[in-house]
């Protein structure tokens, strides 16, 4: 065995030690063994230009940029093991760095510790919330601030009142103007070098950052660097998936959008694109790969190109729209929407399957009608303002999915689909028809209040139309489980949502909770049995939810196996609690979350049924 691995930010678990002995055993090449918190980060140029990656931030604050082959089977907030070897840097090019590049060979994601999590506070659905930012200008040696404390408070004003607008008055990002703060220059203009120098500068003058859940840093005129970003954020996790801001920010503009938009990533929000699917053609499948996006194509949105409002599937993600503000549609429906600048209990969107997938996970067409007279904040494209009403459409993920590409792609759906997005709205008396003929939807109808828009399906469509919140549009709850339904189950005591381990293929795979991700790992169909049972069908395996060696005993293993007709693959579902125990025919046991664990990866066994919230399961 050798001895001298290096390992970078180790926090002192045995699970690290157990890997890095591992390791060092394994005959392979040795790397360096890295240990911290996995996180997201934005580069946005001043010329339109991006790019998106990982970092990790270790427990002794340093950070690194992951270089992975390929799209890595993680989240942002993970607690990661890497190791990994300096990559090579960056061209001379491509400014907006958060520290060296890293190449990784291999990555363990480990429970997070407490002493890992930065900057991470729960956010309450649908109540108000106070966000504490600031803007705080550097000035280093021979240098001069870039932005004054009365320009920087009139930026907070602004970015205050915007976020005011698009919550509906929900949240208040409280900013503080700070005095600008005199450091030495720092080696780069990597994100956490300087933001870690200046936290340290400020607590050296007895001025504490950490109140903050984001501060974004002002680099000053002429700083001696050509490898500063227009604007530099770590990305944090929407209050849907997961609930982290990003910690920090790096500009060197500082216009209102630039601040807007670089709090939006810290706060959990990807950009705003469109769909270049080209003249003539609004839509295509796969529209990630075969429309190239452009990133921030969207001008009527701060997370594209102006200071607008925000789309339904963002607001959704933001749990600003709530309850039934959004619908999950599968039949034909007709719908009147509210439009999506108005503070409202009634429908302002609607969430309907393309059939396509992203990175794995389902895809959307969410639709929503947009008043702009109705705002004080509008954007469009040329820096006009948006002038006119109409239902926009945008094709994205489910917004509880926490992984994945989560850029909206806005459609153009001016007549004869010209692919510019000047004007991309679907108007009264028009329809946009789903290419593959899987869907059409029409403006019936529309006026300053509303826009009547029918959805229709080939055969009429199956399952049932429900809310966010499981209800039934109109009032009411859900009729129970419906055959030939997708659904996914969340258990009530913890939140997460019944999974297939790493989307395994494989019969005799014990399930899991984990994090609801919008994977098809997490999708079961719901087939008719004898006796007014279901069989559950993993969407992504084609496999059924099954009780291991037809067992009737507690702790029996609940996992999936190819169908076969059994009992022991028949489930009743029956009303508990608010949500839906499943109970096996066979034992008459019910699926049961083993110690009522809140862990991702706590097993699935089967166990006497109890009435617990551990044993009950809500119907996505």
């Amino acid at each position: 065995m050798q001895s001298g691995r290096v390992v970078r930010g180790i926090g002192g678990t045995g699970l690290t030690l157990t890997l890095a002995l591992a390791l060092g055993c394994s005959g392979a090449e040795e790397l360096p063994v890295y240990e911290g918190e996995l996180r997201m980060f934005s580069v946005d140029h001043a010329d339109g230009t991006h790019r998106m990656g990982y970092g990790l931030r270790t427990a002794d604050g340093q950070s690194f940029e992951l270089a992975f082959e390929g799209e890595p089977s993680v989240k942002p907030g993970d607690h990661v093991i890497v190791q990994a070897q300096p990559a090579d840097a960056l061209a001379s090019g491509q400014p907006g760095q958060v520290g060296e590049r890293l190449q990784v060979r291999s990555l363990e994601v480990v429970k997070s510790e407490s002493d890992l999590v930065t900057s991470r506070d729960a956010l309450v659905n649908g109540t108000p919330r106070t966000v504490r930012v600031a803007i705080l200008p550097l000035v280093f040696p021979g240098t001069t601030a870039r932005i004054d404390v009365n320009t920087a408070r009139q930026r907070l004003d602004t970015v205050s009142a915007y976020y005011k607008e698009l919550s509906y008055g929900a949240w208040t990002v409280q900013g503080d103007a700070l005095a600008p703060l005199n450091l030495a220059k720092p080696a780069n203009c990597n994100l956490d070098t300087i933001a870690n120098a200046a936290r340290a500068a400020a607590r050296a003058a007895g001025r504490d950052l950490s109140v903050y859940a984001h501060v974004g840093f002002v680099i000053p005129n002429n700083p001696g660097f050509t490898d500063c970003a227009c604007g530099l954020a770590w990305v944090g996790r929407p209050p849907a998936a997961g609930n982290s801001f990003g910690d920090g920010s790096l500009y060197t503009c500082t216009d209102p959008n630039a601040f807007a938009h670089e709090f939006g990533h810290g706060f959990g929000l990807g950009h705003a694109s469109t769909a270049r699917c080209g003249t003539g053609s609004a839509y295509k499948p796969n529209p990630y790969s075969s429309c190239p996006p452009d990133e921030y194509g969207n001008a009527f949105n701060t997370m594209g190109g102006g200071l607008g409002h925000m789309n339904a599937f963002q607001k959704s993600t933001m749990l600003w729209l709530d309850k039934c503000n959004n619908v999950r549609v599968s039949r034909d429906a007709t719908y009147d929407l509210v439009p999506i600048q108005s503070a409202s209990n009634g429908i302002q969107s609607l969430q309907i399957p393309t059939g396509d997938t992203v990175d794995g996970r389902p895809l959307y067409f969410w639709v929503e009608y947009r008043n702009p007279a109705l705002a004080s904040f509008n954007a469009g494209p040329g820096g006009a303002p948006e002038v006119n009403t109409g239902v926009h459409v945008d094709v994205a993920q489910d917004f509880r999915s926490d992984g994945g590409n989560r850029n909206p792609l806005l459609l153009d759906l001016a007549p004869n689909y010209p692919n510019t997005h000047r004007d991309p709205r679907l108007t009264s008396g028009r329809t946009f028809q789903d290419p593959n003929g899987r869907v059409s939807i029409s403006v019936v109808s529309q006026s300053a209040d509303k826009a009547s828009v029918r959805v229709t399906f080939p055969g009429g469509g199956s399952g049932t139309n429900t809310c966010s919140d499981g209800s039934l549009p109109g009032g009411g709850t859900a009729p129970g489980p419906q055959p030939g339904s997708v659904v996914r189950l969340a258990a009530q005591h913890s939140g997460k949502c019944m999974d297939v381990p790493g989307s395994n293929l494989g019969s005799g795979t014990q399930l899991q909770q984990w994090s609801c991700n919008g994977t098809n790992a997490q999708a079961f169909r719901l087939q008719a049995a004898a006796g007014g049972a279901f069989n559950l069908v993993n969407v992504n395996s084609g496999k059924c939810l099954d009780i291991s060696n037809s067992s009737t005993d507690d702790f029996g293993i609940v996992q999936q196996w190819d169908c076969n007709g059994t009992n022991a693959q028949a489930f009743r579902l029956t009303s508990s609690g608010g949500g839906y125990s499943l109970a096996n025919v066979n034992s008459g046991k019910c699926v049961d979350v083993q110690s009522a664990s809140i862990d991702d990866g706590a097993k699935l066994v089967q166990y006497s049924c109890h009435g617990g919230t551990n044993q009950s399961w809500n119907l996505r």
